[in-house]
């Protein structure tokens, strides 16, 4: 059914709708559009009149329409590393939860540690609980490769770090790696962040550490000395 459809709006055979945006028309079925949308179920409802039969749409680009029109008809969209993010917008924005799921699928397949915190704050403004999930397992799942190579790692705030630390599901061999994580996301700025150097800190198990790591890469850590003695008690009530 939807290959026939298809076929029909190619030869612009019994379309009944014209979809233009930015000045390109795209020929439709209305009701192809409107068994994948609740957008187009209303738009069509509350504006089509035997006199009207085109519909501007505004805030998307001709690209992303075309894709979701050919989804409505065909049932499939190509998704690539380079559309994904503004099909998933345009998706979102017109209700269409096919191509939506076919976005989260996709960057569910293509999370890694460079990329996992910026899908994860892509879900704090496009409701995903699924793909938010996802991405902060994976996050704490590959806690010490995402610290050591992502770019957004340097960008959490203070209290985003300190929950992913305090998590008991992080993943690390060695507590060490926790703090030398903290490390670099302060020294990224280091007179912005030196107050927050406590706050880390206690969200570190020192007591999981070596003696000796303490002594040498902790309290002899420059960073950890600029912030003065409130960082002292936390240091010494783990050394034996």
């Amino acid at each position: 059914m939807e290959s026939v459809l298809h076929e029909l709006r190619l030869e612009q055979h019994l379309c009944d709708t014209v979809i233009r945006v930015d000045g390109v028309e795209f020929q439709a079925h209305k009701i192809t559009l409107c068994d994948c949308s609740p957008y187009f179920r209303a738009l069509f409802a509350c504006r089509s009149t035997t006199d009207c039969q085109v519909f501007d749409i505004p805030n998307v680009s001709p690209e992303m329409m075309r894709l979701i029109i050919e989804f409505a008809h065909t049932g499939f969209v190509p998704v690539t590393q380079e559309n994904v993010q503004e099909l998933y917008i345009a998706a979102d924005q017109f209700n269409v939860d096919g191509i939506v799921q076919v976005c989260s699928n996709f960057l569910e397949e293509q999370l890694s540690p460079q990329n996992c915190i910026g899908i994860w704050w892509f879900t704090d403004v496009y409701y995903n609980p699924g793909l938010k999930h996802k991405a902060y397992l994976f996050m704490l799942n590959h806690f010490k490769e995402v610290a050591a190579t992502s770019e957004e790692f340097l960008l959490l705030s203070a209290q985003d770090l300190a929950k992913i630390v305090e998590n008991d599901k992080l993943n690390v061999k060695q507590e060490n790696e926790v703090f030398e994580a903290i490390e670099r996301w302060i020294a990224y700025a280091p007179e912005e962040r030196r107050e927050d150097i406590f706050l880390l800190l206690s969200e570190v198990r020192l007591a999981l550490m070596g003696p000796g790591y303490i002594v040498d890469k902790v309290t002899d850590n420059k960073l950890v000395k600029s912030v003065g003695d409130c960082c002292t008690p936390a240091v010494t009530s783990a050394l034996p």
